[in-house]
């Protein structure tokens, strides 16, 4: 650098420690770029892993193969011995039938609604009959009702008072076909009862505490037994040995 021989010792120790400083800043800089540059490197070998998976070399479905960029699978053969995906050759098929038996209250009518282009309402137009006809297998909206039970007692002509039975322990509780349907959650398809009591809440708007879901466990429990002992044959064979307090549906964890 021209110059430099004119500069004073103090002016030269001056640039060095710029010149240090400014080296200082290019390293990290570089540091900095290769860093970059390493995950550039890395998220491109995922795409390229991305965009090489097909339905040939993986679990994907046939319809992702037109996607753009997707690479093609490759032609291969399936050996005789391999069972095909999908419906096999000779299996029986399934598919939704029509059926003639529908209750007359299930009928529902569907009529042209709004106005005529000439103005005319055509709630006024004249039905000329039904022109097609759709079938729509569909459940019930399942919503919890409050009944109130009033236990009446009455008096007989001879003097004696008697009070209709069933009188419930708590001025509140929940009806057996609720408590039926917890058991039956717990118990055939082993889902633990907090899950159990928010299902039962979400889809019926009833809200059974998790302690209440857990006790109905013992409750089912006793009733088998009992019922068990008037006929063997009568009670269900898959809640043998399964109704117990330390059985598997009956876990109180949540979540």
């Amino acid at each position: 650098m021209s110059g430099l021989e004119e500069l004073s010792r103090e002016e030269l120790i001056a640039l060095t420690r710029a010149l240090m400083a400014e080296n200082t800043a290019l390293k990290a800089e570089v540091a900095e770029l290769r860093a970059e540059n390493a995950a550039l490197r890395e998220r491109v070998a995922k795409l390229e892993r991305l965009v090489s998976r097909n339905s040939g070399n993986s679990g994907m479905p046939p319809s992702v193969d037109d996607l753009p960029g997707r690479q093609q699978p490759k032609d291969r053969e399936v050996s005789s011995g391999r069972r095909r995906p999908g419906k096999q050759p000779g299996a029986q098929g399934r598919a939704l039938a029509w059926s003639d038996e529908v209750a007359d209250g299930d009928i529902v009518e569907h009529y042209p609604q709004g106005r005529c282009g000439c103005g005319t309402d055509l709630g006024q137009a004249a039905d000329l009959g039904v022109t097609a006809r759709h079938q729509q297998t569909e459940i019930p909206l399942l919503v919890a009702r409050r009944f109130q039970h009033q236990v009446h007692t009455v008096a007989c002509r001879c003097g004696a008072v008697h009070t209709a039975p069933g009188v419930p322990p708590a001025p509140v509780s929940l009806g057996v076909n609720l408590q039926a349907w917890c058991v039956y959650l717990l118990v055939v398809h082993a889902i633990p009862v907090h899950r159990v009591a928010v299902l039962v809440a979400s889809l019926t708007g009833a809200e059974p505490s998790p302690g209440f879901v857990h006790g109905l466990i013992g409750r089912a429990a006793v009733a088998v037994a009992s019922r068990e002992r008037a006929d063997p044959d009568a009670a269900h064979p898959g809640l043998r040995g399964v109704l117990r307090r330390d059985a598997h549906p009956g876990r109180a964890e949540e979540g």
